[in-house]
């Protein structure tokens, strides 16, 4: 169905919500919603249902869930999911249940625009069936609590949930919603100015997971600590990873859930029990919980990434990942609001007395619906596990849209953003999360030209050279997609991020970055407020670079010195300007791109005789009071080789002098920097060196048994186990090792490059917007290679061998050498 169509349908609806107009908007609240309806036939062909809500949302139907929602977005777009619901109905009565929670505040990776409800419309073989109205049944009494600590800096509140006060099974058909009240309608139901759509991006598919493994069972005799308002953000998993955990001598488990109810006996106000449980492997989703209790008790509901000596740690860099339920007699159906990244459980359950009937433990995973077909393995194992890690990553680690990481922030910050949104596309072929990232890091652009580096967060501050990583993920997006038409729309945008820059150099053309270890502060946006974001505030902009230096991970480390006229940006708004110059060509203004590319020139000249040092032979990372500072990183000359500040033979040089020298006064790259100095491995010949920094730093994630990839290579307890930005190996196995194109239009001509004489056996696949492109190749035992390979229609590519040969090839073609 067309999206105007489908956005009219929406628009239909009332936006519903328990209070008046607004009310409460500065306090997390949660509100159920019930619609019961009669059919007189199963749908025909399709039933859809669109949602949305601020800020989130569940959605049940007939007691089956369906998903939550809505995706990351600017609170002046209203992206509605569209569900398919045909299977669920049947002929008969139906009911429709959803969940809205608004946390009351920003987050980092939403500002409220302030209008809560709910707002749906269900579609039933193309014709509006019903659509929100005051006929809704709500409540506001849901059981969660307002009056509990943010889990952390940039998340919401931790779930407190009180049995007492909810609607105990309001999720199933017959529940009795009689005591509820109708739903109120709110005014209005969409701002005019609200630009409403259908999401752009894959829904989220879902499936429920059991623990592999037989629960542990330890007893626990300390109180739960009180959690309030006032407490702690990381209090409350504190004191469970402080508390003795022992082995149990009261309490026991009888039962099994496989076969029905694991029950816990024993259990008193004196003695309390630990589960603890594992996934095998890291999911991203949601612990649920359902068990029958006796009476009054508390039971915290933790997970964790990670064990430390045997016991999940369910506090880490003091993000609480615990949640509470204040129990009492009944049956607790435990679905949390939120989700977060796991693979260890923990349920402990304190002042009952009597023992506690549990009917299920369940993990309900999300990942987004996409088809991941590019591939690579070889007859190295570990550069296999590498690259599966390196994909799981990617999938699990992309939920609502893009973020850095599923656990302590879950926010699509811009300069990892478009290189994962790149690994996306090159291993699945779906462009969509990188074209919404493209337009969506522009929409609240400030007047004078920065963007946010976190896209949809309410910190008004910025990493100032994630805005140039912006504008040359806008080229590398075009590159790969062929998309002008979004390029054309966006090309002002980047005109305006360069512009931020140009307008800060100095008479030597020099960025100053006027960099001071203190800005760690920030402003919050609260609620919606159009004048911003403001970078005018002192401590608005920061230079990231890459974490050493920091003083947020790499504690211990040499750091980045980004005091002073500082060359890694100088080099970086090379890049920039180089990549602002390919898209004026593409859109036809060859002489400003001319002009562009001057400038560039004439800047990388200008840093290499500033910060290339004739004593080393390195680039130092700046100049301060017309010193060269005496600090040297893999991130400085990374940047500026990149940049092309040095010619081929000096990149070699430095790049063999960095990686292969144990210096540890050198700031080294964290997984992220990696994603810039793969490509410069593969210009320089210098793959084996990638594949030995593959197997030695990423390989040490894999030794750990990790399912997914670390923040940074040290995996300490300051990082995410579970982050994106660090899959640059994913694209470099297919580039470098495979030697497949990066992109390919329809009706290219390509390259292959196969390092057939690092790897015996390989082979692999891409995705680009010509198609699929694969290549495989196996080594006899008498050093003949037989290749084989898959070209889409339309496309040519010529096989470059290590002995010079150029082979044409087309279609599905064979070559023996």
């Amino acid at each position: 169905m067309k999206s105007g169509i489908l956005t009219s349908k929406i628009r239909q609806a009332s936006r519903i919500w328990v209070g008046g107009e607004n009310e409460s908007a500065n306090e997390p609240r949660t509100c159920l919603f019930r619609r019961t309806f009669e059919l007189s036939n199963a749908p025909k062909q399709q039933a859809q249902i669109y949602v949305y809500a601020e800020l989130r949302y569940h959605l049940w139907i007939n007691g089956r869930y369906v998903g939550r929602g809505p995706i990351q977005h600017h609170s002046i777009t209203m992206p509605f999911d569209c569900h398919d619901i045909t299977t669920l109905l049947r002929p008969g009565r139906n009911v429709i249940c959803a969940l809205v929670h608004t946390p009351g505040m920003s987050v980092h990776n939403a500002v409220p625009l302030g209008d809560l409800g709910l707002i749906a419309a269900l579609d039933i073989d193309g014709e509006t069936l019903l659509h929100t109205d005051s006929t809704w049944r709500a409540t506001d009494a849901s059981g969660w609590s307002a009056a509990t600590p943010k889990r952390c800096w940039a998340l919401g509140p931790i779930e407190m949930f009180d049995m007492s006060i909810a609607p105990l099974g309001w999720r199933e058909e017959d529940f009795d919603d009689s005591s509820w009240s109708n739903a109120q309608e709110q005014t209005p139901a969409i701002r005019p100015a609200v630009e409403v759509m259908p999401s752009p991006l894959p829904p989220l598919r879902y499936q429920y997971l059991t623990p592999v493994a037989p629960p542990k069972l330890y007893q626990i005799d300390d109180a739960p600590v009180p959690l309030t308002k006032q407490s702690g953000s990381g209090q409350l998993a504190d004191a469970i990873m402080k508390a003795q955990w022992k082995a149990p001598s009261d309490v026991r488990l009888s039962g099994d859930l496989a076969n029905g109810t694991l029950t816990i006996e024993g259990i008193s106000p004196e003695h309390g029990a630990i589960i603890s449980l594992d996934l095998g492997k890291e999911y991203v989703g949601q612990v649920l919980l359902t068990c029958d209790c006796p009476g009054e008790g508390v039971i915290d509901i933790g997970w964790s990434e990670m064990q430390e000596d045997g016991r999940p740690q369910l506090c880490r860099k003091g993000v609480s990942y615990v949640d509470r339920v204040l129990a009492t007699r009944g049956r607790l159906d435990w679905h949390p609001i939120g989700f977060s990244a796991a693979r260890f459980i923990v349920l402990v359950f304190r002042g009952f007395s009597g023992p506690v009937k549990i009917q299920r433990i369940n993990y309900l995973e999300s990942r987004p619906a996409l088809s991941w077909t590019g591939d690579f393995h070889s007859n190295d194992p570990l550069l296999n596990d590498v690259w599966q890690m390196c994909r799981y990553t990617l999938d699990v680690g992309t939920q609502e849209g893009l973020m850095d990481c599923p656990t302590r922030e879950q926010a699509c910050y811009v300069g990892d953003g478009h290189y994962v949104a790149k690994w996306i596309t090159q291993i699945t072929g779906d462009a969509r999360h990188w074209k919404y990232l493209i337009i969506e890091q522009f929409r609240r652009q400030a007047l004078d030209g920065m963007i946010r580096s976190t896209v949809f967060s309410g910190r008004s501050d910025s990493l100032i050279d994630y805005s140039l990583i912006g504008v040359m993920g806008v080229r590398d997006y075009l590159r790969i997609t062929g998309d002008i038409e979004t390029v054309r729309k966006l090309i002002d945008n980047c005109r305006r991020v360069l512009w931020w820059f140009d307008s800060r150099r100095d008479a030597d053309g020099f960025f100053l970055s006027n960099w001071e270890p203190t800005k760690n502060r920030s402003f919050w946006e609260y609620p919606y407020t159009p004048a911003e974001p403001n970078f005018e505030r002192d401590d608005a902009l920061n230079l990231f670079i890459d974490h050493p230096g920091m003083g947020w991970h790499n504690v211990g480390e040499a750091g980045i010195d980004r005091r002073g006229i500082n060359a890694a940006i100088n080099a970086l708004l090379v890049m920039g300007r180089r990549a602002l110059a390919d898209l004026e060509e593409a859109l036809g203004n060859r002489a400003r791109a001319a002009e562009l590319r001057a400038m560039a020139d004439e800047m990388a000249g200008k840093i290499a005789k500033r910060f290339l040092s004739p004593a080393d032979g390195l680039f130092h990372d700046g100049e301060l009071d017309g010193q060269l500072l005496p600090q040297v990183s893999e991130q400085t000359n990374t940047w500026a080789i990149a940049a092309g500040c040095a010619d081929s033979q000096q990149a070699r040089t430095i790049l063999l002098k960095l990686l292969t020298e144990d210096d540890p006064s050198v700031a080294r790259n964290g997984p992220y920097f990696w994603t810039y100095l793969f490509p410069l491995l593969n210009e320089l010949d210098l793959h084996q060196i990638g594949c030995e920094k593959i197997r030695k730093a990423w390989g040490k994630m894999v030794d750990a048994q990790s399912s997914t990839l670390w923040e940074t290579f040290k995996g300490d307890n300051l990082d995410s186990w579970c982050h994106p930005w660090s899959s640059a190996p994913a694209e470099f196995l297919l580039t470098g090792i495979l030697g497949l194109p990066a992109s390919c239009l329809p009706g290219e001509t390509i390259t292959l490059r196969p390092r057939y004489d690092l790897i015996s056996e390989a082979g692999g696949r891409i995705m680009t917007a010509a198609g699929a492109i694969s290549v495989a190749w196996k080594t006899s035992n008498s050093g003949n290679v037989e290749f084989e390979g898959d070209l889409p229609s339309g496309v040519c590519a010529t096989v470059v061998l290590k002995d010079g040969r150029r082979e044409p090839v087309k279609g599905r073609w064979k070559l023996t050498i």
